[in-house]
């Protein structure tokens, strides 16, 4: 197998720079706390940053006072679930999915509610499918158990929504508030949320404003900071975030055109700095590369749809394409000449 680089004709268009501007930045005084509620979803719409399903052998593992988890045993094909911690199965998932509401206590004797969603591939796994949910100052805040182990508070490993977005970023120690950057304090089951004002030095991170495209969307734009500790989602905002000073890289990212969709990581991206009282401006995609490995016997070449990488101008790494009827349009050409040979593309889904 042979690796070969060309350059695809999508339709993402990007350019990448950096912009110093003042840096306006304020904040409200005092502390801010916040009671939050659990919401669960059956049909869960939520695009989390790293969804994840956790195996199920012997229970469900959210802890639930005393115990590790909520029981579980198969009877025949039935998946028997004790929900409540009573010592008894009284639900049970069929077939390839199942969704279910657990009833529990915390360490501390609080009681708690936690909804999962559950699939059956070759076992049976879950993932979360509810929320905990309040505002501050108006603003909505959904905090998401993303790894599926009942704590609402690992940061960088949970995730969390601030405003109406349907996107989440990773569960952040900073967050940003109608403009004002806050350090967050979470209890174990999400229940109270606290907010102090964030003191340290900050800048501007755009990942919106110079992304170009002809009818892409940016869904998702969420960045992590290099200690897993601070996240944003960046979709959507034109003007950029005020954000805490240091080194990011895009943890996660969707783009759509239509029924078409795209995710995107950083790849070959390299950090994205962001300095005290400073701009940082990044604009990213197209024209994209795309790498691919390819057999050729006499005068056929073979090229396989699954090794293939995209790869936009800022190095940054997309994958998860799911094209519309087509697959991006693939020009060979001529090594000396430029001359066209031919034209590709892959069957559509």
């Amino acid at each position: 197998m042979t690796a070969i680089r060309i350059r695809t004709l999508l339709t993402f268009a990007v350019f990448f720079s950096f912009a110093l501007a003042p840096l306006a930045f304020g904040h409200d005084e005092g502390t801010k706390k916040a009671k939050l509620k659990f919401k669960a979803y059956k049909k869960w719409t939520i695009e989390l940053p790293k969804e994840t399903f956790s195996p199920i052998k012997s229970e469900i593992a959210i802890p639930n006072g005393e115990n590790s988890g909520f029981a579980t045993e198969m009877q025949g094909t039935n998946l028997m679930v004790d929900s409540t911690g009573d010592g008894r199965f009284n639900d049970k998932a069929r077939g390839q999915a199942g969704f279910i509401v657990l009833q529990g206590k915390s360490d501390e004797g609080r009681s708690f509610t936690y909804a999962i969603r559950l699939k059956n591939a070759g076992g049976w796994s879950y993932s979360t499918t509810g929320a905990m949910i309040g505002k501050v100052d108006g603003v909505r805040i959904m905090l998401i158990d993303q790894n599926n182990n009942g704590r609402y508070n690992d940061f960088g490993a949970d995730a969390m929504i601030v405003g109406n977005s349907s996107a989440a970023s990773f569960l952040s120690k900073q967050i940003s508030v109608k403009g004002n950057l806050y350090d967050v304090t979470i209890d174990s089951i999400g229940s109270e949320l606290e907010l102090t004002p964030y003191n340290g030095e900050a800048g501007t991170l755009n990942l919106v404003n110079g992304y170009k495209s002809k009818g892409g969307k940016v869904i998702s734009a969420v960045v992590l900071s290099e200690d897993g500790g601070t996240s944003f989602n960046l979709a959507g905002l034109k003007k950029g975030l005020v954000v805490p000073a240091g080194n990011y890289k895009l943890a996660y990212g969707t783009i759509t055109k239509g029924s078409e969709k795209v995710h995107v990581k950083a790849g070959r991206m390299k950090s994205l700095v962001v300095s005290p009282d400073q701009e940082l401006k990044l604009a990213w995609g197209g024209p994209i590369d795309a790498e691919f490995s390819y057999a050729r016997t006499g005068d056929k070449v073979s090229v396989s749809p699954n090794k293939m990488w995209y790869y936009g101008r800022s190095g940054e790494e997309y994958y998860g394409w799911f094209p519309d009827g087509q697959s991006p349009k693939f020009i060979i050409r001529n090594a000396k000449t430029r001359k066209e040979i031919r034209a590709i593309r892959f069957g559509g889904c």
